[in-house]
């Protein structure tokens, strides 16, 4: 009992207005059961008995009355049929009935089946009644109280009285006694079992009760403060998105915003009161730009994940933005799809960089295929300039030379030997002359095309640097302009030079492979090879430009630049030229692998 008063008062759930209310409706009915057995049911009892009695002694006086009928009006004890007298005592005896007593219409007995009570005059006021109004009355005397004649009564008993009548006329009265005590002494013990019985159930019914409310109270508070915790991590929650700078949103799967940050109100200029249970139906500017949005959503929920897309929206002021759209499904604790969380990024001045860069990028092409073009015409006037001025005059100088030697007298031969060596040396020299007039404008492509100057390029690499080269390929003089020409001539010369400076091979295969639509030229050898991660830097100007040289002029006749490389497995790179725009500007994005 310590122990449930001290439960009692450590969890008081008598704080909270709802379980109080619940515990006082308890305690009242706890207490209300007894006390209305007590109060209500157990005198509804005793009255069914004396109900009971009342009938039973209506039927006695009613069936002895029809049995032997009154002649006179006036009853005495003179005029009472000795069959009627028979009768009552057959019917006391035969229902153990303590007595029954006749009254005459004065209120005088005149009969009793117990020889005491006979004279005794009945004056009382329901005797009165029952003869002059001829209604039944029935009165309940205790056991211990003083009845007609000052008598004790020593027993619990019911007495009915019935008007005795001679056809309309009341002539006078049966008393009927019963003797209830067995009766009432089982009522009051199965009233004393009851009050203990339900007693017994209301205190076990207020413990339950009680122990109901502490555990609900206890529950309470668990939900309190489990809905403070949850309440404050949405506080946190929303203050984390609302720090976030990018636009951030999440609805349910009927697209209705359930929840959104300061920056997405931002971003639309309305607040979250104003978005939050709306459709995009609701809010975009119209229709359409709704249905589009709309589709959007319902082809993430089938396909679930993520999804990203780049729209352009019309923003609070009315302009339109560049957004970056990433958005993702949520799952509720079945694994169900509940909705979707959006993060918008503003890509528009992202866009305008891109926009601008690529301006920029396409400039610098031009001015690049443009330096190019004027360096193909410098080289070329530098290549004549070699050939014709200084050519020319390493001619003539040699000539001279051979001139003064024909002049030198016989004893003058370390003079003529030193005139041979030096028109040997200026022989050379002319030929040096020739080698790089031609590599700095390749004046045989106007001769002989490109097919020939290629193979004559080979050679010329082969003899200088003692690497072999095989060379495979198909006439194409045909399928490009001159132009296009010189820019593929200087493909395969800036390949076999960097081969040579960087590679160490002892093979390089060139090949030119011709199909329906476009044109591959392959540079390949066995050299040592190189990282690829540090192509990058191969690229800048500290490296050097001959890839780059590559990937442009590539970029110039319109095709793609592809280069391959593994250490000690050699190089490979490959040059794709589209036939149909052998002369263009346009390129694809410059790719890598390794084999």
């Amino acid at each position: 009992m310590k122990n449930f008063v001290g439960t009692l008062k450590e969890n008081n759930f008598l704080k909270n207005k709802m379980l109080r209310r619940i515990f006082i409706l308890s305690v009242l009915l706890t207490l209300g059961m007894p006390l209305s057995y007590l109060f209500f049911i157990h005198p509804s009892f005793e009255k069914l008995i004396i109900m009971d009695k009342e009938e039973d002694a209506l039927s006695i006086a009613r069936h002895l009355s029809s049995l032997v009928p009154i002649k006179s009006n006036k009853l005495t004890r003179s005029n009472v049929p000795a069959d009627l007298l028979n009768e009552i005592v057959k019917h006391n005896d035969h229902f153990g009935l303590i007595r029954i007593n006749i009254y005459s219409d004065t209120g005088e007995m005149i009969f009793s089946t117990d020889k005491s009570y006979i004279d005794y005059v009945n004056n009382k006021y329901f005797i009165q009644e029952s003869l002059t109004k001829g209604s039944v009355y029935t009165k309940f005397v205790a056991k211990d109280d003083m009845i007609t004649g000052g008598k004790i009564v020593p027993f619990d008993m019911i007495r009915t009285y019935v008007p005795l009548t001679n056809g309309n006329i009341i002539i006078g009265v049966f008393e009927i006694n019963y003797d209830i005590t067995e009766r009432i002494a089982q009522l009051h013990n199965l009233a004393l079992r009851s009050c203990i019985a339900l007693y017994s159930f209301a205190f076990t019914f207020l413990i339950i009760i009680t122990v109901v409310l502490i555990k609900e109270h206890r529950s309470i508070i668990k939900r309190r403060q489990a809905e403070d915790a949850l309440e404050s991590q949405l506080q946190f929650s929303q203050q984390l998105i609302d720090s976030i700078p990018s636009p951030i949103y999440y609805k349910d799967v009927q697209g209705k915003y359930l929840g959104c940050n300061s920056a997405f109100e931002k971003f639309l200029g309305l607040s979250s009161d104003e978005i939050i249970g709306k459709t995009v139906y609701d809010l975009a500017p119209s229709e359409a730009w709704a249905e589009i949005y709309h589709e959007t959503d319902l082809a993430l929920f089938q396909k679930k994940g993520t999804q990203i897309y780049e729209p352009s929206i019309m923003v609070a002021d009315g302009s339109m933005h560049d957004v970056m759209v990433h958005k993702a499904t949520y799952n509720d604790t079945s694994g169900a799809v509940a909705g979707l969380v959006g993060v918008m990024a503003d890509i528009t001045k992202l866009k305008q960089t891109e926009e601008a860069l690529r301006a920029s990028e396409n400039k610098l092409h031009v001015l690049s295929s443009h330096l190019l073009t004027v360096r193909e015409r410098e080289l070329r006037l530098i290549s004549l300039e070699l050939h014709d001025e200084l050519g020319q005059s390493l001619t003539l100088l040699k000539l001279q030379l051979r001139s003064i030697k024909r002049q030198l007298r016989k004893d003058q031969e370390e003079l003529r030997k030193e005139a041979d060596s030096i028109v040997t040396y200026i022989d050379q020299v002319i030929e040096n002359v020739r080698r790089l007039s031609r590599d700095l404008s390749p004046a045989i492509l106007e001769d002989l095309g490109l097919s020939a100057s290629l193979r004559a390029m080979v050679e010329d690499f082969s003899a200088h640097s003692g690497i072999r080269v095989s060379l495979d390929m198909e006439e194409l003089d045909h399928l490009f302009s001159f132009e296009s020409q010189i820019n593929i001539y200087r493909i395969f010369q800036e390949s076999l030079t960097n081969t040579g400076k960087h590679a160490e091979p002892q093979q390089v295969s060139l090949a030119i492979n011709i199909a329906e639509n476009e044109v591959a030229l392959i540079v390949e050898d066995d050299g040592k090879g190189f990282d690829m991660k540090e192509v990058e830097a191969k690229y800048s100007i500290e490296k050097g430009l001959g890839l780059v040289a590559i990937h442009e002029r590539a970029r110039m006749l319109g095709g793609s630049f592809e280069i391959s490389s593994q250490i000690g497995k050699g190089t490979r790179l490959t040059v794709i030229i589209p036939l149909e725009n052998s002369g263009g500007v346009s390129i694809e994005p410059l790719s890598y692998s390794t084999r």
